[in-house]
């Protein structure tokens, strides 16, 4: 059975097509009743054009699968090059015991990989990086519960492949929603925590044997208005410089207000809006105003 209320993810990998699924506000969940078959958040598979979709995976204990990722290995956590390189279908459920779940892509199994201290909980946003110092290329998770990033490093003897560090190289942030290589360096947002002093923004890895993150900017947001870390950078992608550079550029959404930033390392990280999400679509509709959240990129 293939249910769900929510489709989080689309990625290809290893010639099929990936999508995972959540189940936010599904019946059985929600109200304990309905005639459908309680699955749980789901990993669907499509390996052909012509091949119906299937399930592939199915996490009942799970309310989303919250992260997906085909991530590429070129050296394990030790530097050793990886030759071939391997590549990962990881997932990450919003399970409290859970850190990752890795696919046999011969056997089409998933493993599961347990979570300690505040790994606990699943993680929201992935992205692979090598360490422009050490060499070494980690996988790097942002977690939903603890407002944390955690690294990870390939592990043949270890259950899934994968190798979690239990202690975070950044916590104390609202949820880590996105991440994102630009130029070569890593990026990351989290929710902007109300607690004073403020906790949470767009940061950047300072890579060395000792890494550090670096908080670059803080985009507007109402706490008073609002709440606790309800403008949310939901979105981070790279893209070529729209003004004709030769470097690479990051757009990120904001849920409230609603808008997509261009932000441009090459000019100190200067922050453009992009997009006014609200006034675009009121004027699209017809109308003089649109309110409420902006969930885009969700």
């Amino acid at each position: 059975w293939i249910g769900g209320t929510e489709t989080m993810r689309f990625l290809s990998h290893q010639g099929s097509l990936f999508v995972s699924t959540g189940v936010w506000m599904d019946t059985p969940y929600f109200q304990g009743k309905g005639d459908q078959p309680w699955t749980g958040p789901q990993i669907l598979v499509k390996e052909s054009a012509q091949a119906p979709w299937r399930v592939d995976m199915s996490f009942p204990l799970a309310i989303r699968v919250d992260a997906m990722i085909s991530a590429t290995f070129s050296t394990d956590g030790s530097g050793r090059k990886l030759d071939p390189p391997v590549t990962l279908l990881i997932a990450s459920p919003s399970s409290e015991n859970t850190a990752t779940w890795t696919r046999d892509d011969a056997t089409g199994k998933w493993t599961e990989s347990l979570a300690r201290g505040e790994l606990r909980g699943g993680l929201r946003s992935f992205c692979t990086h090598v360490d422009a110092v050490t060499k070494v290329q980690h996988l790097f998770g942002g977690s939903t519960k603890s407002g944390c990033i955690f690294r990870a490093d390939y592990d043949a003897a270890t259950p899934g492949k994968v190798r979690w560090h239990d202690e975070p190289e950044l916590s104390g942030t609202g949820r880590v929603m996105c991440m994102a290589e630009a130029n070569g360096v890593l990026y990351a947002a989290s929710g902007i925590k109300s607690e004073a002093p403020l906790s949470g923004g767009l940061f950047r890895r300072v890579d060395g044997d000792k890494p550090r993150w670096e908080l670059l900017w803080r985009w507007p947001h109402l706490i008073k208005e609002r709440g606790d870390e309800t403008e949310i950078l939901r979105g981070l992608i790279v893209i070529p410089d729209p003004k004709g550079g030769k470097h690479q550029v990051l757009l990120g959404t904001c849920n409230y207000p609603g808008v997509v930033y261009r932000i441009d390392p090459n000019q100190n990280h200067a922050v453009t809006t992009e997009l006014d999400i609200r006034a675009y679509f009121a004027k699209v509709f017809g109308v003089s105003s649109l309110r409420g959240p902006c969930l885009s990129a969700y």
